[in-house]
């Protein structure tokens, strides 16, 4: 028998809880990804004797810039910890997803949304830092790189993060969309999954972390749309319909991701280093 699309009421609540749960999934997803990295720099600043303390927004170097321990290999490889270990988390959730035999839906989006944060942190972070002149810059400059290239560069980034949100897009309707929904209501769940809790996430981080955002913290926030707007786009066959989350998971996934970062606030509040 053909399956049949929900009726319009029926979407619209799936679509509201769809959203709630991807919101609270965002939130952890970017927790994950910022510490992750966080941790792998503050690490590898131990390593060259550069103390480095991590908060929930920013890291901080308690040495000066012109300091003689930064060194071309300190921060090569500090600058780059970011990029190359959030590279590496993003492929490996996706990689682990594929492999596992059972496609959950909460699984799904967990995996779609560390994939895409890891990978704004990674061509995103590139891109912006490049373009404001910050961060990887000083990357760029040590290794001699031609404007011309790093023009290359970012544009080559922006490409594999429009490849990347595709992807995205295409392995979460490939698992979680009905054969017989219409071009429209795959774009009005797309948009649920995708874009309000990017605009409700952020507007939720922003307000957790008091407004002491860089403004390329904020350009960062954006960029992460290259990779969203194409994701919401794409169409993939659907491999079979996955059961939506019930209402009773947000009963723990909610108090879960509000109880992350509560605890993260205390843990983070003095920040973390590593100390001799």
């Amino acid at each position: 028998m053909e399956k049949t699309a929900p009726q319009p009421s029926a979407q619209i609540g799936q679509n509201l809880m769809l959203a709630v749960h991807s919101l609270a999934v965002f939130i952890i997803s970017y927790y994950l990804i910022f510490i992750a990295c966080g941790l792998a720099v503050i690490y590898i600043s131990y390593d060259f004797d550069i103390p480095a303390t991590l908060y929930l927004h920013k890291i901080i170097f308690a040495i000066d810039d012109n300091d003689p321990l930064w060194t071309r290999d300190a921060v090569n490889s500090i600058l780059l910890a970011t990029p190359v270990a959030s590279f590496i988390i993003g492929l490996g959730a996706v990689f682990l997803f594929l492999m596992h035999p059972r496609k959950q839906a909460l699984i799904l989006y967990f995996v779609v949304w560390v994939f895409i944060q890891a990978f704004n942190m990674t061509f995103g972070l590139l891109s912006e830092n490049l373009i404001s002149q910050t961060g990887l810059i000083r990357v760029a400059q040590l290794m001699n790189i031609h404007p011309v290239m790093m023009v290359v560069t970012v544009a080559l980034s922006l490409f594999l993060m429009v490849k990347s949100g595709t992807f995205s897009g295409k392995l979460f309707y490939a698992h979680c969309s009905n054969p017989a929904s219409t071009p429209h209501d795959k774009l009005r769940r797309g948009t649920a999954f995708f874009i309000f809790p990017w605009f409700a996430g952020n507007v939720i981080l922003l307000v957790i972390n008091k407004y002491r955002i860089k403004p390329e913290d904020i350009a960062l926030m954006f960029f992460m749309l290259v990779l969203l707007i194409p994701a919401v786009f794409a169409i993939a066959p659907t491999e079979k319909l996955n059961v939506m989350p019930k209402p009773k998971t947000l009963l723990w996934l909610l108090p879960l991701s509000a109880a992350i970062v509560a605890l993260l606030q205390y843990f983070f509040r003095n920040g973390i280093s590593i100390e001799r």
